[in-house]
């Protein structure tokens, strides 16, 4: 009310509506605005029912400019806007926006939408003010708080609509102005100061209608009834069709997510709008009788595409899906910095303490080599090379789709979906001669699988041979991900789907060893967690929650059962999961006598290693009574030894490489890739690597003892093992990526630039063919 009282215009009348909350307030008003006009109302009924109600009392004004009571404007800020509206003949103006608590961040400068009624800012969040919005334009939303409307417009349009309480009548106003055929511009030199209580949630929601209804129900069900009445018949079927399948999309997600507040929006804003369908009817008779523009036209005015589903996929490629959810708290734009760190603001501080960083550099060379390269490094680049991968990997696998599968391998048929469930659960098995011992596990995992695919038992090994490596492409892409940058993580990707053991694998059948090596990766990103690896341990553990409630998979004991079911179901099709597992935590223990750092000692690491394998036993019953029943020919379930004509040679084990894809010289490429990454890693980088690497290393031994027989009875499948080299590899990779990118730079000219230039050559020529 002051700043209104200060302003330079001349012709301002002040009329205060006290929307339900009269304590006081003609008395408040009159100590700062003697000369204003006080209406109190009975109850709160919206924003938008309060103005209208104002501009019934109101006659002989050229302009109605509305105002929350939680904003400050600048002395010359009416002025300016009357200037603008009769400078563009505009209908409606809005000013500059910028915060309450500090001038200089901007807030809005006019807004825009998408045809779905999703607002779009025109300002980055917590954009400083240079003065580099200081345009007058045409904008489609003119933000609440301050708006300017010329009043025969606001009668044309029938004022704001009553329906509307809060939260979305400026858009409602705006789109109704802009069918009308009115101009919307933004005055930036009309600057106002606006604390946005309600949106911000510090002010509670009281308007009548609204007492269960959060912000987020009020706002999607407003652009709901805007979508619903602002379109066409032909564009409103064609809008509010795209806007369900989206909606019906977060709405699966909402609930996989638990997420009862986002649930209910979804659902409470189309049972809202059907529930007013008679006030839709009346809104799209009175949008006829203004309309100007057509929709043709007034598409051209908004931004493409869908805002919020862009939003969301953006988030998800980035940031993982319980960020795209909005489960967990974006992180923080500008990080605090510590307490021993200067500011560094001013001019002193463009000034370093190193005499070298002030240098100038002495030729363009080495300018050259100190500047970063700019390949895969924007998000379009890197979505681009994902895509034309998988673009290229299904054009491979047309063949697998569409054909009937070789009797190779595993590929024998399976039975019916009925007789997985049987013989897991009967106690009778007819295969062979018959017997008695209960079911596998297996047959449950099968069974499981089944269902999804509606009982059609024959979809499911084309899935696996399909879809096993890239989805183990995408665990790798995981178990890196906030550890190196996000081409790091592209690279190592790719990197696991071109190494020969998945395209052998594929060629020879073996839908097994194929779903080790799409879930393997996941499994160890939550070893590597337990364990307390370097770099990995980024999550913090929650308080212990009982198993199946809510947020119990983020506490440690959850974690921990995660990924004793996800080795549980691994080993029911490929029993050396379990010598994998073993070999992982066994590795990395060992790395620790090596290179101490403050993860679990090898003591801890044989106790946890013992409770996983026992739990994990537990979880496969009957399976371990069987093993542990059969005496000496126990270790012939993690697999059988070879003859001497199918083996591995020690050459293709170090390779990957156990069959026709790998065995030539390109074959050696990745392992090479992985070795000078090796080389090239420092710091914390290279004490995971030294993991990485005992692990791999660990895993060529026990494979080359396995295929020369040399351990007896206990022959673990080859190809298994094989899968852990592969995913310690492609780590290996990403980690020697990640040096490429800061480590390097920051030294002198030597082996390491030689070793990061045989790098890069190797992966393109592993990886491209």
């Amino acid at each position: 009310m002051a700043s209104l009282a200060a302003q330079n215009y001349e012709e301002l009348s002040l009329l205060v509506v006290a929307n339900g909350e009269a304590e006081h307030v003609p008395a408040r008003v009159a100590a700062v605005a003697p000369n204003a006009y006080v209406r109190l109302l009975e109850e709160n009924r919206g924003f938008g029912a309060a103005c209208n109600e104002a501009a019934l009392m109101v006659e002989g004004s050229a302009f109605f400019l509305f105002c929350h009571d939680d904003v400050r404007l600048e002395p010359d800020a009416l002025q300016l806007m009357v200037e603008a509206a009769f400078r563009a003949n505009a209908g409606i103006v809005t000013p500059k926006v910028v915060s309450y608590d500090d001038p200089l961040v901007l807030l809005h400068v006019g807004q825009t939408c998408d045809r779905f009624g999703v607002v779009h800012e025109r300002v980055q969040l917590g954009e400083i003010d240079h003065g580099q919005q200081d345009l007058e334009r045409d904008v489609f939303v003119a933000p609440g708080g301050v708006t300017l409307v010329r009043s025969d417009l606001f009668a044309t349009l029938r004022g704001f609509d009553p329906l509307i309480l809060m939260l979305g009548e400026d858009l409602d106003l705006c789109w109704r102005a802009q069918i009308a055929g009115a101009r919307i511009v933004v005055a930036p030199p009309a600057k106002v100061a606006h604390r946005e209580m309600t949106a911000s949630g510090s002010r509670p929601v009281t308007a009548v209608g609204t007492r269960r209804a959060s912000l987020q129900d009020l706002q999607r069900r407003h652009q709901l009834l805007v979508v619903a009445t602002g379109w066409g018949r032909r564009h409103t079927i064609m809008t509010l069709s795209m806007l369900l399948v989206m909606d019906t999309m977060e709405l699966f997600l909402a609930l996989l997510g638990r997420d009862h507040d986002r649930t209910g929006a979804i659902l409470g804003s189309w049972r809202w709008l059907f529930n007013n369908r008679k006030r839709i009817r009346e809104r799209r008779r009175q949008r006829h009788e203004i309309q100007v523009l057509s929709d043709a036209q007034l598409l051209r005015l908004q931004v493409g595409g869908a805002s919020r589903l862009k939003r969301f996929f953006l988030i998800l490629l980035r940031e993982g899906l319980d960020r795209a959810r909005g489960i967990l708290p974006p992180a923080p734009a500008h990080p605090e910095p510590a307490e021993d760190e200067s500011d560094g603001v001013g001019f002193a501080a463009a000034f370093a303490e190193e005499e070298e960083f002030d240098e100038i550099p002495e030729s363009p060379l080495l300018e050259l080599r100190r500047r970063p390269a700019r390949v895969l490094t924007s998000f379009r680049s890197q979505a681009t090379a994902v895509v034309v991968v998988l673009v290229m990997w299904l054009i491979g696998s047309r063949n697998l789709v569409v054909t009937h599968l070789p009797l190779v391998g595993r590929l024998a048929p399976l039975d019916s979906w009925w007789s997985t469930w049987r013989h897991f659960f009967a106690t009778w098995s007819p295969n062979g001669v018959g017997t008695g011992t209960p079911g596998m596990p297996g047959y449950g995992v099968l069974g499981v699988a089944g269902t999804f695919v509606f009982g059609r038992m024959g979809v499911l090994p084309r899935v696996a041979l399909i879809f096993a490596a890239p989805l183990g492409a995408l665990g790798v892409s995981r178990l890196l991900r906030a550890k190196v940058s996000n081409r790091a993580r592209v690279i190592a990707s790719f990197a696991y789907l071109a190494f020969p053991l998945g395209l052998n694998m594929i060629s020879q059948g073996r839908v097994d060893v194929l779903v080790v090596v799409a879930g393997l990766p996941f499994i160890v990103r939550r070893l590597f967690e337990l364990m307390d690896v370097p770099g990995f341990r980024l999550r913090r553990y929650s308080e212990p929650v009982a198993f199946g409630h809510r947020g119990w998979r983020t506490s440690e004991a959850g974690q921990r059962m995660v990924v004793m079911m996800l080795i549980a179901v691994l080993t029911s099709v490929a029993p050396a999961t379990l010598v994998v597992v073993a070999l992982v935590i066994v590795g990395i223990a060992l790395a620790r006598l090596f290179e101490p750092d403050e993860g679990i000692g090898f003591a801890r690491s044989g106790r946890f290693l013992g409770s996983l394998l026992f739990n994990v036993a537990i979880l496969l019953l009957p399976l371990s009574v069987d093993v542990l029943l059969a005496g000496r020919r126990a270790p012939g379930v993690f697999g059988l030894a070879r003859g001497p004509w199918s083996t591995a040679t020690f050459l293709d084990i170090l390779r990957g490489a156990d069959g026709g894809f790998g065995a030539t010289w390109p074959g050696w490429l990745l392992p090479l890739a992985a070795l000078l990454a090796l080389c090239l890693c420092k710091g914390e980088r290279r004490r995971i690597a030294l993991k990485l690497a005992t692990i791999a290393t660990l895993t060529v031994v026990l494979a080359s003892l396995d295929a020369r027989n040399w351990m007896g009875s206990f022959a673990p499948d080859l190809d298994v093992l094989l899968v852990l080299y592969a995913v310690m590899i492609a780590l290996l990779i990403g980690l020697g990526i990640s040096a490429l990118e800061n480590d390097l730079r920051q030294a002198g000219f030597g082996w390491r630039q030689i070793a990061a230039g045989l790098t890069v050559a190797a992966l393109v020529v592993a990886t491209a063919p």
